[in-house]
């Protein structure tokens, strides 16, 4: 019996209809190689297969599979972070450190999982840990007073779990490829694990009383309250991410041609773009040249987005608004922007999206906001006013 060799289609437009093949090597466990054409894939099975049949061992040239029940997940972080920071080096020109978001991601994972192999890994035990998550406090984080004055421990998030469950499939898919062997999907294919929610997007959005209520406690919130007012209307102004915002700098700001770069180094998707300033959105920056004008960044006393999730939170307490967090107001942007018959293409261009798909997963119109766009009598000449007239 030879080692199997199995195409296997390229993702992604440019390769469409194009594969690769995989020779998975008799007797070596996991052990696998992937080449362009089938004449490569076989040249190589063949010769494999000689030596083994010659010699009754893999040939020298070929590692030995990796004992995957030895790897511990904190070795695999270990081994991400260095070839982050390797990549760093050897391609300045298309830096991708480590954020300190994602760098406090991975260190949730070795504190949680660190010591565990990756053998360890099922369906069953990451859903487990999915629901463990939820039942974590958040170290060294400010406790919630409840509404009987009690307070109580502030747990992780379930958006959080979500995050852990993809750095993880992210993790493990890394090593796999990096260490040439065969990537385990099947612990995270079973529907059960995702909570249900994972699956619904976002739709809170606040009335217009619960807007001025809550751009009142923001003003009133710390020695920045003006700021976080200028911010949060900036956000609605023009649908960019948090990030986008706080780590800008006023260079990237240009009133004459009405548009704010968004530098590929500070953007989700790592792609630059140009997102145009409407007159709302240019009164809001001069009003806040003001204030920070002589700054290098147009909001220099946030260090992060941590510090913006962490303030909404208070906010939205203090005013009583429930379930609302900064996000929402992305969506909200986008939401304007859709009732604005603006495409689909140009809202993308604006808000930074890499998918229609996942655009209109901002846009949440209520029926009251589209009932004016809807057909009036005037679309039958009248007619129906004439000949019913008391339902005018």
């Amino acid at each position: 019996m030879t080692s199997q060799i199995r195409p296997k289609e390229l993702r992604g437009k440019k390769n469409a209809g194009q594969f690769s093949y995989e020779v998975r090597i008799r007797g070596a466990g996991n052990l696998s190689r992937s080449f362009r054409s089938e004449e490569e894939a076989i040249k190589y099975r063949d010769e494999t297969d000689a030596a083994i049949a010659k010699t009754g061992a893999l040939p020298k040239e070929i590692p030995p599979p990796l004992e995957i029940g030895k790897i511990t997940f904190s070795q695999v972080v270990k081994e991400y972070r260095a070839f982050r920071e390797k990549w760093v080096k050897l391609v300045p020109e298309k830096p991708q450190p480590i954020s300190a978001t994602e760098e406090g991601q991975l260190r949730f994972v070795e504190k949680e999982v660190g010591e565990r192999s990756l053998a360890w890994l099922t369906d069953e035990k990451l859903a487990v840990f999915m629901r463990l998550i939820r039942l974590l406090a958040v170290p060294g984080s400010r406790s919630i007073k409840t509404a009987n004055g009690i307070d109580v421990p502030r747990y992780y998030s379930e958006s959080y779990a979500r995050k852990i469950y993809y750095q993880l499939k992210k993790l493990l898919s890394w090593h796999a490829t990096t260490h040439d062997y065969a990537f385990n999907s099947a612990p995270f294919k079973i529907e059960a694990i995702i909570p249900e929610s994972w699956a619904k997007p976002r739709d809170r959005r606040l009335s217009p009383d619960e807007m001025q209520l809550l751009l009142q406690k923001a003003l009133e919130y710390g020695p920045h309250g003006k700021v976080w007012v200028l911010f949060i209307s900036l956000t609605l102004a023009t649908g960019v991410r948090s990030q986008e915002l706080v780590l800008n700098t006023w260079s990237a700001v240009n009133l004459e041609r009405l548009k704010l770069n968004i530098d590929k180094k500070i953007c989700k998707t790592r792609k630059s773009r140009e997102v145009p300033l409407g007159a709302k959105a240019i009164r809001i920056l001069k009003a806040l040249h003001k204030i920070t004008g002589n700054s290098e960044r147009l909001f220099p006393m946030w260090a992060s987005t941590s510090t913006i999730s962490h303030a909404m939170t208070r906010i939205t307490e203090r005013a009583g608004i429930q379930d609302f967090k900064f996000h929402d107001f992305r969506h909200e942007a986008t939401t304007q922007m859709a009732l604005e018959n603006i495409s689909d293409h140009k809202i993308m261009s604006v808000t930074g999206h890499t998918s229609a798909k996942s655009m209109r997963r901002y846009s949440n119109i209520r029926p009251h906001e589209l009932a004016p766009l809807m057909p009036s009598d005037d679309d039958d000449g009248g007619f129906l006013a004439l000949h019913f007239p008391d339902t005018e």
